[in-house]
C-alpha cells in the first residue's frame, strides 16, 4: 500500500474509486458536524 507508487497501478480506476469513499465520508463527517453545531446554536437562542 504505497501512495506514492500510484502512477504504477495497473488500475486507475480503483484509486479514483478510493479517492471518491474518501470525499464521500469527508462530506458526511461534514454534514454530521454541520448538523450537531446548528442544535447548539439552537438551544443557545
Amino acid at each position: 500500500m504505497n501512495l506514492l507508487s500510484l502512477n504504477t497501478l495497473p488500475n486507475t480506476g480503483e484509486a479514483v474509486k478510493n479517492y471518491g469513499a474518501y470525499i464521500g465520508i469527508i462530506i458526511i463527517i461534514a454534514i454530521i458536524f454541520f448538523l450537531i453545531w446548528r442544535k447548539k446554536n439552537n438551544k443557545d437562542d
